[in-house]
């Protein structure tokens, strides 16, 4: 680990423990949403855990198909939505979700296996979209609506939030579509669903982190995360053979896994 990476990130740590009087900021509440906002998203949530519901019971009745259909479609009015001026994660999140249901859909076709991996995935979204809600929408929205409204500290303390929502996406892919076993790992499903999810995966992570302020001090990240995704996308064009895609899903499980550590650590690249 370089040693100005470590130290800038030492530096930003001990600046968020400062007292807003000892930079002279004023203080600002611990949540500073509006209710216009909240009201917002607790109707979209209400949605959400109401088609998450009716996802489960088809699950419980046998029916991964149209627990994907649920899922995918309380997704679906709020893709491309925005907050007047304000792109709050809860909606950027429900984009990424649905994209992942979206291509998880195509992929698996018919294949049991595949449908109940692809719900158990997005069921794992929807447990981050409700999540990152009350950590991030509820708690910084001066932070996202206005970035000069929000103090220095308190901008790193969202930041940092965002990290562990991408670090959580990443785990997410590995953890729901793969499982190990023996030293090995099985896709559940198609290997080449695991491969599109990857993809839109490593799409959404680069795009959250490259769109942070202080995202420098994860350069390496954030580049490797567009390397990632712009190599699957050229791989999952090319029509390659079953065995190409079992290696290329080992190799992409681990640099997930990889990132997602030094990101939720705070570690940057070696």
């Amino acid at each position: 680990m370089k040693n100005w990476t470590f130290a800038l990130l030492l530096g930003l740590s001990f600046l968020t423990t400062l007292p807003a009087s000892a930079s002279g900021e004023l203080p600002e509440p611990e949540t500073d949403v509006d209710a216009e906002f909240r009201a917002y998203c607790d109707r979209t949530l209400r949605v959400l855990e109401r088609a998450r519901r009716d996802a489960s019971l088809a699950s419980q009745n046998g029916d991964p198909r149209a627990a994907v259909n649920f899922l995918i479609g309380g997704l679906r009015p709020y893709v491309g939505q925005r907050y007047g001026e304000v792109n709050p994660v809860v909606l950027r999140l429900i984009g990424h979700a649905h994209d992942l249901g979206t291509v998880l859909n195509q992929q698996v076709g018919r294949d049991v296996k595949g449908l109940k991996a692809t719900a158990i995935a997005l069921e794992s979204f929807y447990d981050l979209i409700f999540a990152s809600a009350e950590r991030i929408d509820y708690r910084y929205y001066r932070c996202q609506s206005r970035r000069s409204g929000c103090r220095y500290s308190r901008t790193l303390e969202f930041e940092r939030n965002i990290l562990e929502m991408v670090g959580d996406m990443l785990v997410l892919a590995n953890s729901s579509l793969v499982i190990r076993r023996g030293g090995q790992l099985f896709p559940l499903g198609p290997s080449s669903a695991y491969l599109t999810a990857a993809e839109v995966i490593a799409s959404a992570s680069y795009t959250e982190l490259s769109e942070l302020v202080y995202g420098s001090a994860y350069a390496c990240e954030i580049l490797e995360l567009k390397d990632i995704w712009q190599d699957l996308m050229a791989f999952n064009q090319a029509g390659m053979s079953e065995s190409a895609k079992r290696q290329k899903l080992y190799e992409v499980y681990g640099s997930f896994d990889e990132v997602s550590y030094r990101i939720e650590g705070g570690i940057s690249c070696r």
